[in-house]
């Protein structure tokens, strides 16, 4: 095909028409054609009726990656409720397959390349001020190991990523969360019939602490609670209501009341956004499940409101030592994992406990390792998704049509359900610091985005995101 006529006609998204644009008319006297958002130099080959066509080697290899990086996310939640390790390594590819991604769809095509949502500044303030604060630290070198636990916003962003290209993918990622939770909760069940049901012998599932495991099984109830509340495919879903009583079952007989403090908010969060009416509910579930508790989950519960508990004084006693410690050093704080160094010079007497490796508290744990301005960032990440994903579904709610994209309001409330347990069971625990419960919440974070911004991308008319961008 000749220059002129080149010049005269293109392909642009499958369809001919006029030249209206110099930069296309150099793409096309140079050999390269547009075609559903992917560049493909033609070398002068003709295809159907003489005209050059695009390349769909790209395209093809696009949906590889993308295929493969689903397939690691998939497997990073399962995975996640019993090996840390291989989690750790699931999304680890995950991450690479979205760096591959990015890269057989064209660096310069910015449909293709990654998102980094509204969270990037805060989530680039609280890495540069953890670091920051390793290397002025109590101990650099063991605050800078510590740093590694940074790379786990990897979930974040690589989930972000792939979730707001295909928020369909959603729901079943959510029902795999569930499907694991109740797999570990069948094992902490078991374990407390064998064991009985004490503090002195608490059941953890597959997990090293109990802690772990109820703070896992928190965030699971909550995502399945949201499947239920917001996308029950009736008898197809019949499976989930014994499994979130599994979950519920497990959390009790863990006897970790943060994590009963968690889970109750973030269930209360996510009947509210179904139906305001429905919270009163929970209140009466909690109480028919105390009252069919054994003595121990009841005498553990008791205990929530007793200010003569040895471990509500405890906590007390810690957090009044932290907050002498952010008062001495508010700016960079004493450094990641440094803190049962500071600590015996700020320890009360009266502590049972003189050697402890948190504050049981997250906001008070990183103003301690990290400052106040780093907490700030901290603060700022949760502050501004809760904004994001609540003017989305409001949006959503009251918009005439309410053309919502699939998995993209499932993905919203269990982002707000499952960081709100998070953040509420953290004000008596240092979960961030745990690395299997902070790597599901940010993933559970990043659907929440993901619908947020589909949401965001959804006017009356339905319009979503390119094909070339699913």
């Amino acid at each position: 095909m000749g220059a002129s006529s080149c010049v005269s006609s293109f392909r642009i998204h499958g369809q001919w028409g006029r030249l209206g644009d110099l930069r296309e008319n150099v793409k096309i006297l140079s050999g390269i054609e547009v075609d559903h958002g992917v560049f493909a130099p033609t070398n002068g080959v003709n295809g159907h009726n003489g005209r050059p066509v695009a390349n769909p080697e790209p395209k093809n290899q696009v949906d590889k990656w993308t295929r493969a990086g689903w397939l690691f996310i998939f497997l990073f939640v399962v995975t996640g409720m019993f090996s840390i390790s291989v989690a750790q390594i699931s999304i680890s590819l995950a991450g690479v397959c979205w760096i591959g991604r990015w890269q057989a769809a064209g660096l310069g095509d910015w449909r293709n390349a990654p998102s980094f949502s509204p969270l990037a500044v805060p989530l680039l303030l609280f890495v540069a001020l953890s670091l920051i604060a390793a290397v002025f630290s109590m101990d650099m070198s063991e605050s800078l190991m510590d740093s590694k636990d940074l790379s786990h916003l990897l979930v974040f962003l690589v989930v972000f990523d792939f979730a707001r290209r295909d928020v369909s993918k959603i729901p079943s990622l959510l029902r795999a969360v569930v499907a694991a939770g109740a797999g570990i909760s069948l094992v902490g069940v078991y374990q407390a019939v064998q064991r009985g049901v004490s503090t002195a012998d608490r059941i953890s599932g597959f997990n090293d602490i109990y802690m772990t495991f109820a703070g896992l099984l928190m965030l699971a109830f909550v995502a399945g609670l949201a499947v239920v509340a917001f996308d029950t495919k009736k008898w197809k879903d019949a499976w989930l209501i014994p499994a979130l009583a599994l979950i519920a079952c497990a959390v009790l007989l863990s006897l970790t009341r943060n994590a009963w403090i968690g889970l109750s908010a973030g269930a209360f969060v996510v009947l509210a956004l179904r139906k305001p009416l429905l919270v009163v509910i929970l209140p009466v579930l909690m109480v028919g499940a105390l009252m069919v508790s054994p003595g121990g989950v009841k005498d553990r519960f008791a205990s929530i409101f007793n200010p003569n508990d040895a471990a509500n004084r405890e906590r007390l006693y810690v957090w009044t030592a932290g907050l002498k410690l952010v008062v001495d050093r508010p700016l960079l704080g004493v450094g990641q994992n440094s803190f049962p160094k500071a600590y015996p010079k700020y320890r009360d007497p009266n502590v049972l406990e003189p050697h402890i490796s948190h504050l049981h508290n997250n906001m008070l744990q990183i103003a301690v390792e990290r400052g106040i301005p780093c907490l700030l960032a901290w603060l700022a990440i949760w502050g501004i998704a809760y904004y994001h994903m609540g003017m989305a579904f409001r949006a959503g709610a009251f918009r005439a049509e309410a053309p919502r994209a699939p998995g993209a309001t499932l993905g919203l409330v269990a982002g707000l359900g499952g960081i709100t347990a998070f953040l509420v069971a953290g004000m008596f625990e240092y979960n961030f610091g745990d690395a299997e419960p902070q790597m599901l919440v940010l993933l559970l974070l990043a659907l929440g985005m993901a619908g947020a911004q589909q949401e965001s991308l959804i006017p009356d008319k339905g319009k979503t995101l390119p094909a070339s961008s699913a």
